[in-house]
């Protein structure tokens, strides 16, 4: 009786198991290849887009000194410095601010005009300026071969 029960109970058991076993093994084994493929496309598809995102970006980043070499008052600041002439200060701080207001994800922006020896820096919607004080001629940014520059971050 015991042999029979026994027979029977590994006899269902087999039956119940062995189908449920067998089905779980594939629906893990297809969920995990399905997921994976679908993790696969959906990164390539992020990565892409990222790509062109960050062309996008770095293409409109070149583009902001452009508006700067189009302005002949500018350049002209540039090139023979302030000299204490206040409406050329005035154009000078009104291009600055307007690039510094182009795009919301530049911070700070330098100027250096080794010219008349004067810097401004635009941060937080200020323009500061430090004109003809000592120290400048050694401060990191001042020139590159002897040109003014403009540092933004």
């Amino acid at each position: 009786m015991y042999k029979i029960r026994n027979k029977l109970i590994l006899f269902l058991m087999l039956v119940t198991v062995i189908p449920f076993g067998t089905s779980i093994a594939i629906t893990y084994y297809y969920t995990k290849e399905s997921l994976k493929d679908q993790f696969i496309t959906e990164n390539y598809k992020l990565i892409h887009q990222a790509k062109y995102d960050l062309s996008d970006y770095f293409q409109s980043i070149n583009q902001i000194p452009l508006t700067l070499y189009l302005n002949r008052n500018f350049m002209n600041i540039l090139e023979f410095g302030i000299n204490d002439d206040l409406e050329r200060y005035q154009e000078l701080k009104r291009a600055l601010f307007n690039l510094y207001s182009t795009r919301d994800d530049i911070k700070q922006i330098y100027l250096y005009i080794d010219k008349s020896k004067n810097d401004l820096i635009v941060f937080n919607d200020n323009i500061l300026s430090r004109k003809n004080e000592k120290g400048l001629e050694e401060h990191p940014y001042r020139k590159i071969n002897g040109e003014s520059i403009i540092f933004y971050h």
